[in-house]
């Protein structure tokens, strides 16, 4: 995977530059984000954070027209449509907020670490699995730093252990268990050896 590293307006479509920007909806968005750091708390686990961040986006964005919540593994999908069984367009994986450095959160330099091996698992999941092309975009968060990647960014990355992929999930369907009968840690550490994320 070829990392770029991109400014909010690089990133952004120039055609969205093009929009005139509500007044209401930036004192709305302003809000809501200082909400969320407000009540993020780096002593809390995981899933408060993360619920904080779901609030945040319904409250913000998508509430009224996309349905946000866990699916399976994943800790955080944005839906297609506001039905609950439409297609995941967005896939979070969120960690613990810290300020500091945190071994399970992605660097610029080194995208090979346990959030993007995770992401990338339930990416293919979506994919071959679930047979979902819609996937626009994936996500890694803790609050206070982000990393989003598009799908195309991702069929690059997961090139390299696709066979892996299938056969576990070849094994865990016909054996009838919900979860990877190798388990996901260890599927998590075969992503790692197969892929050089840098």
């Amino acid at each position: 995977m070829i990392v770029n590293k991109l400014e909010p307006k690089q990133a952004l479509n120039r055609n969205y530059l093009k929009i005139k920007l509500d007044a209401e909806n930036i004192k709305s968005f302003k809000a809501n984000l200082a909400r969320l750091l407000e009540l993020c708390d780096e002593k809390k686990d995981e899933e408060f954070n993360k619920n904080l961040l779901s609030d945040f986006l319904k409250k913000t964005y998508y509430g009224d027209r996309y349905f946000i919540n866990t699916k399976e593994y994943s800790d955080l999908v944005i839906h297609n449509d506001k039905n609950v069984e439409s297609t995941a367009g967005v896939i979070f994986e969120t960690k613990k907020p810290t300020k500091t450095n945190n071994a399970k959160m992605p660097k610029v330099d080194n995208l090979n670490a346990k959030a993007v091996q995770q992401l990338v698992l339930y990416f293919l999941r979506e994919r071959v699995t679930l047979g979902n092309f819609q996937v626009k975009h994936l996500v890694i968060t803790n609050i206070y730093e982000w990393f989003v990647f598009t799908s195309t960014d991702f069929i690059g990355v997961c090139e390299g252990f696709a066979d892996f992929f299938f056969t576990v999930e070849h094994d865990r369907m016909f054996d009838g268990g919900d979860d990877f009968p190798i388990g996901l840690g260890d599927s998590y550490c075969e992503v790692k050896r197969c892929k050089d994320f840098k």
